[in-house]
């Protein structure tokens, strides 16, 4: 069985190495409510005076870091959280000032403490033609803009409160200045109404690209051994079965 999910960066492999029984998978809708807002059951089948069982979890990246994009963002301060796009673009175009993009700007420097933040970086389209942007994780009432054409951040919403969501980068020649524009609130205080308790954001945005996986070629179990080999490497395992004493 092969799980997946769009927002993270790799994959994970679901084998049975004992072969007696059978296994079923459905998905559960709605549990656990963050991330994907779902999860697969998995449930092993087996009859006899013994059962025992024995799965390996294969996890594999299937992206990865084209280039780090985490530093030198404009930053500009929304303070009334009033601003328009187009007028916060053109703040930012012309501003001087410029800060990681891994924390409030007033955890970083000498800021005016404010709930509401806009960010602007060019941002080059990687030698794929296609990837994904990273953003920091925890980022509240977040917009994004890619070349000016706003992108729907709704269906991050809940990966963004535990993983740092990876949005896809439509198709555009490899090299392509991207303009990536984005308005964030953050945390200001323990107590106050939306504060979120304080919370910032973190994380360290990047350009991902598509990146070839590590396969499994055999897995097996045999003589109190986990035998695991990939194309690149290969594992054995010392491993007793749970026994009735």
């Amino acid at each position: 069985m092969k799980l997946s999910r769009g927002s993270r960066n790799g994959t994970v492999g679901l084998l049975v190495l004992t072969l007696t029984g059978r296994k079923s998978c459905r998905t559960i809708a709605g549990y656990p409510d963050r991330l994907d807002g779902e999860s697969v059951r998995v449930d092993f089948h087996q009859r006899g005076a013994t059962c025992r069982w024995l799965w390996l979890g294969w996890p594999v990246a299937t992206r990865a870091v084209a280039a780090d994009v985490a530093d030198d963002w404009q930053a500009l301060a929304d303070p009334d959280a009033n601003l328009e796009f187009a007028v916060a673009r053109a703040s930012l175009t012309a501003s001087r000032d410029r800060l990681p993009f891994t924390r409030p700007a007033f955890m970083l420097a000498d800021r005016p403490v404010a709930r509401r933040w806009w960010y602007r970086r060019l941002v080059s389209m990687p030698a794929t033609g296609h990837g994904w942007l990273r953003l920091p994780r925890l980022m509240f009432n977040a917009r994004l803009w890619v070349d000016q054409a706003e992108i729907d951040l709704a269906p991050y919403q809940r990966v963004a409160e535990l993983l740092a969501p990876q949005v896809p980068l439509s198709a555009r020649p490899p090299g392509h200045d991207l303009e990536i524009v984005v308005r964030c609130d953050c945390g200001i205080s323990q107590y106050g109404a939306q504060d979120h308790g304080g919370t910032g954001f973190e994380g360290r945005p990047a350009v991902l690209v598509p990146a070839a996986a590590d396969s499994l070629v055999a897995a097996q179990y045999h003589d109190r051994r986990v035998t695991v080999a990939s194309r690149a490497q290969r594992w054995e395992v010392p491993h007793s079965l749970l026994e009735t004493p």
